[in-house]
C-alpha cells in the first residue's frame, strides 16, 4: 500500500487549513504533529486532531519553530504530516 501524505497548518485566524491533500480516500493511520509546546498542549488543537482523523495514533512533538511546505513559521501548528 503506497504512502498518502497530508499536510495542514493551524493558525489563530485561520483555524486548519489543508496546504496539502492527500489522495486516495484511505483513512490515516499515522498522524505526526509538530508544534509549539502551547499549541500542542492545548485540549481543544488535540480534539480536532482526534476528530479529523479518527482512529489514527497521533503523535506530536514540540519545536520551536514549525515547518509547513517549504515555509518555516513562528507560532502555528503544522500537522498532521502522515496518513
Amino acid at each position: 500500500m503506497p504512502i498518502r501524505v497530508e499536510q495542514r497548518r493551524w493558525t489563530t485566524q485561520d483555524g486548519w487549513r489543508t496546504t496539502h491533500a492527500a489522495t486516495g480516500g484511505v483513512q490515516a493511520q499515522l498522524v505526526l504533529a509538530f508544534g509549539g509546546g502551547g499549541a500542542l498542549a492545548d485540549e481543544a488543537r488535540s480534539a480536532e486532531l482526534r476528530a479529523a482523523y479518527p482512529g489514527a495514533r497521533i503523535i506530536g512533538c514540540s519545536t520551536s519553530d514549525e515547518i509547513c511546505g517549504t515555509e518555516v513559521l513562528d507560532g502555528p501548528t503544522a500537522g498532521p504530516r502522515g496518513a
